[in-house]
């Protein structure tokens, strides 16, 4: 359970699919990879931490 939830946060949250939904809210482009960029920063060591 805690797999298929982790790897379902993983897929929504990156920061490729964070560009992609906020395009589709109406940012520009480039404000949008700018966004994502500081997204990906904060969460992918949270989202990506080795166990163990």
């Amino acid at each position: 359970m805690i797999t298929a939830l982790l790897a379902f946060l993983q897929h929504h949250l990156n920061g490729l699919h964070m560009e992609c939904r906020l395009v589709g809210f109406g940012f520009s482009r480039s404000r949008a990879r700018r966004v994502a960029r500081l997204w990906e920063k904060a969460i992918r060591p949270i989202l990506y931490r080795k166990e163990g």
